[in-house]
């Protein structure tokens, strides 16, 4: 097994063609057993904004829309020629598939540089397949096109220019990443400020002019930032923390908790665990030196979010979610390991069945705990366990209680989904879209929101008053909360006080408090924001017009059911 694992490994590095061939089986079947899902979680922000822009006739009762100007990220723009198009779903999912590609290859790249050994850098493509999480959850390979997705095989191309000390190409490349997503990038180019001055202080100063490079690539977004007049906020908002934290971002702002998100702090710390007990049996390399302070730079970034949260909640330092620097611990982790196996692979030319435990371990587990719990134990593992059958059927049992666990809890819908699937909630879209005016202002269910949820900005293509999901982006433009917090209230009364972090939970809470609201709740609503109908659930006791229905929800027309210039008066 060792040999033809090596072989295979050393046949792909020296042809070209059959690596692009596995690089790209590894993407296709990453992006199944991950899943791939359009119009819902952060697309429901950043479509809406793409379309108005396409249309400047859509949304134009929506305040929210209007927030797009406050966006500097140039990556949506570039799908503007289409957004019009029929194939525009098509189209996303052939970049987000490209973008996949290009992060595996990134990940040869890396490991190659790092180890120069193709069984690792195999073994490193192999462990990235499933869906890998450590601080505050979020996936290394995501489940939709984002502009942090894009970016992130970028940034790993920009390390490896970095390990092989062209700066020039490093720094740039990450200047012209600036431009689609600031916050991936802050964390790069931290790290890589970090390496720079710590080679200034071993004596290497030929490269101190390489961040010039920087903001020659970043330019633009610069730019833009200036002319907006978007600066840094140093204020303290206590209500739109609480509110972003307890309604959508708890993981990301809590890394010390007593909730079930623990489990995602304790994953992130047994990968900077397995980081440590790994790199100690490659001591005397140069890669490895290059990389530390890189590394301990995102740490103390990743760790830094507990201070900032309890003690330095300020809103620029909350804005930047630093906790997010954890995914490139994960990374260079799990890279680091791969290199790890590769070694131990070559030194014991049987495959002893605990390595291959321990391999398996390290590809089919969700959190870096497993793999670091059997590394600590491997030596001292029962025969009985580590005997071939009883090691394959402990991981097939492993990946059962994985996929069994996470879609359960909603979180893991794998299968390629380029429109999503047929529901009620979809066909009451798509009939808006294309049976009410573009100008038309509805009252939605703000509970009408999830990961996979279909979103009614992007598929009914009309204006809300408000959203559940909305909190997303109003924690990076906090000073839509107080329009949102009036809005929200009327919806949906006496639900933001008893949002408790669980962002599932708070969408019952939610539910039920809409699922409250009389006849005279929502014309209240109507007279305030001009609302032409309301969308509610099956069945209902309002006395209103039937505009479309199907089995699960109602569309209800608001046009003539109130006088509101009588009830002002």
């Amino acid at each position: 097994m060792q040999l033809s694992l090596k072989g295979f490994a050393d046949y792909l590095h020296s042809h070209r063609a059959a690596l692009a061939g596995f690089i790209l089986a590894a993407s296709l079947l990453s992006i199944l057993l991950i899943g791939y899902h359009f119009g819902s979680f952060d697309q429901s922000v950043h479509i809406p904004f793409l379309k108005s822009d396409a249309d400047p006739g859509l949304y134009s009762g929506d305040p929210f829309i209007a927030l797009k100007t406050e966006q500097p990220s140039f990556f949506w723009q570039m799908f503007k020629p289409v957004a019009d198009s029929r194939y525009f779903e098509t189209i996303l999912f052939f970049v987000h598939l490209l973008t996949v590609i290009l992060f595996f290859s990134s990940v040869w790249q890396l490991t190659m540089t790092i180890f120069q050994s193709p069984l690792a850098a195999f073994f490193a493509v192999i462990g990235f397949i499933m869906p890998h999480t450590g601080f505050v959850g979020f996936p290394v390979i995501e489940f939709s096109l984002l502009s942090r997705t894009f970016v992130l095989p970028f940034l790993l191309f920009a390390l490896n220019c970095y390990l092989k000390e062209k700066y020039d190409s490093a720094f740039l490349l990450t200047g012209l990443m600036y431009n689609l997503n600031l916050l991936m990038v802050n964390f790069m180019l931290g790290a890589t400020l970090v390496g720079i001055v710590v080679n200034w202080l071993k004596g290497k100063r030929g490269q101190w002019w390489a961040p010039l490079f920087f903001l020659a690539g970043a330019a633009p977004v610069l730019i833009k930032k200036w002319n907006a007049g978007i600066g840094f906020d140093l204020s303290i908002r206590s209500e739109w923390f609480s509110q972003i934290s307890n309604g959508s971002l708890y993981q990301i702002f809590y890394l010390i908790t007593d909730k079930p998100f623990i489990l995602l702090t304790l994953g992130g710390i047994a990968a900077i665990g397995l980081f440590l007990v790994t790199v100690k049996h490659f001591q005397g390399s140069q890669m490895i030196r290059k990389l530390l302070p890189l590394m301990w730079s995102w740490i103390a970034l990743t760790l830094s979010q507990i201070v900032i949260t309890h003690f330095l909640p300020i809103t620029f330092f909350i804005q930047l979610q630093v906790s997010r620097a954890g995914i490139f611990i994960l990374i260079v982790t799990y890279i680091c390991f791969a290199g790890y196996l590769a070694s131990q692979w070559d030194k014991d030319k049987s495959a002893s069945p605990n390595l291959q435990f321990l391999a398996g371990c390290h590809w089919m587990s969700l959190t870096p705990i497993i793999p670091f719990l059997v590394f600590l134990i491997k030596d001292r593992l029962p025969q009985f366990l580590i005997a071939r059958k009883i090691m394959l059927a402990t991981l097939i049992l492993l990946l059962g209680i994985n996929i069994t666990i996470m879609s359960w809890l909603g979180f893991w819908q794998p299968g390629i989904h380029i429109r999503p699937k047929s529901t009620d909630w979809l066909d009451l879209l798509e009939w808006v879209r294309t049976n009410t005016e573009k100008g038309a202002v509805f009252i939605t269910p703000p509970y009408m929101v999830g990961m996979y949820e279909p979103d009614w900005r992007v598929f009914s293509e009309r204006s809300m008053v408000a959203s559940l999901y909305d909190l997303f982006e109003i924690a990076l433009t906090p000073d839509y909360f107080a329009e949102w917090k009036t809005r929200f209230d009327l919806l949906a009364p006496g639900a933001r006080v008893q949002f408790n972090g669980n962002f599932f939970e708070n969408r019952t809470i939610v539910r039920e408090a809409y699922l409250s609201l009389s006849l005279s709740g929502f014309e209240r609503i109507h007279c305030e924001y001009e609302a032409d109908y309301l969308v509610v659930e099956k069945p209902n006791q309002l006395v209103l017009e039937t505009v479309y229905e199907n089995g699960s929800f109602s569309l209800l027309s608001l046009s003539d059911a109130f006088s509101c210039a009588a009830q002002s008066g």
